[in-house]
């Protein structure tokens, strides 16, 4: 191997080992990191003194669903990072930080910022909250786009990238918070390399069941997946008419969920399924 060839493999090589070593966990744990994200409309931000919580309280610049999901996002990606160990600093230099900053910085103004109030990594993006769609089982679909840049204090870019949830609710706050939360908790999972939901339905699987026709139908559904292994319980949320919501909660696989409902359940077919909700349609 000449001298050409083994500088071009070394090289490569150290590319590859730096890239994965980003991939896996972008910041250090002891260095100060601070976490801010901007909604997509102008004149809305979040800051520290922005909350939210599941039945809709928030405090924030202007009301706007996309500055509740910049509330929402953000804090859901800094609890990761205290979850797991890293450096965040504290709401007041957040604080002071957002009023020297109102817009999202570029990488100059991070160095600036990293200099100002002593952070040694920056974590920023946008927050997009879509329009939520009625679907024919009388429930909500929201979807929502996070977008995130990890900076150094040098202000050289060390991570970026986006996700989009797409989560069903009761009502429109309830899908558009689930998908912000889905969107968000992706992207601090590939930050911090730490799952944020290690069982699959921590927080339960949704199952909606279209076609039942009395209440002994959709206890064949429930029944059906209770025989599933990981499962812990299962129960009927609602029943109105023809269909109904149940709640499956375990660590378990949904492609043996489906496979339980559609061999178990007369007339079953699986109509559509995601990470948290699956249809079924009895005919």
């Amino acid at each position: 191997m000449n001298r050409k060839v083994l500088r071009f493999t070394l090289a490569a090589l150290a590319v590859l080992a730096l890239a994965v070593t980003a991939v896996a966990a972008p910041l250090r744990k002891n260095r100060a990191i601070a976490v801010i994200l901007y909604d997509v409309e102008p004149g809305t931000r979040y800051t520290s003194l922005s909350s939210w919580n599941y039945y809709g309280g928030m405090s924030y610049t202007h009301y706007a669903s996309a500055a509740r999901g910049a509330a929402l996002a953000t804090e859901t990606i800094r609890s990761a990072l205290v979850r797991n160990g890293y450096k965040v600093v504290s709401d007041q230099i957040t604080a002071r930080i957002v009023k020297a900053q109102p817009k999202q910085p570029g990488p100059g103004a991070v160095k600036k910022i990293s200099r100002a109030h002593g952070v040694s990594q920056y974590v920023d993006g946008t927050v997009e909250v879509l329009d939520t769609i009625r679907n024919e089982f009388g429930m909500y679909t929201g979807s929502a786009v996070v977008m995130v840049h990890v900076y150094d204090s040098t202000g050289r870019t060390i991570f970026s990238d986006s996700a989009m949830g797409k989560e069903v609710g009761a009502t429109p706050d309830e899908s558009e918070i689930k998908a912000v939360r889905k969107a968000a908790e992706e992207l601090a999972e590939k930050i911090t390399g730490v799952p944020a939901n290690p069982n699959v339905t921590d927080g339960g699987f949704y199952v909606f069941v279209r076609g039942a026709r009395d209440l002994k139908s959709v206890q064949s559904v429930v029944t059906a997946c209770k025989t599933v292994y990981g499962v812990t319980s299962a129960r009927t949320g609602r029943f109105d008419g023809d269909w109904a919501q149940l709640t499956v909660f375990g660590n378990f696989d949904l492609k043996e969920l489906q496979k339980a409902i559609v061999d178990k359940v007369p007339y079953a077919r699986i109509n559509d399924i995601t990470d948290s909700t699956m249809y079924v349609d009895i005919y």
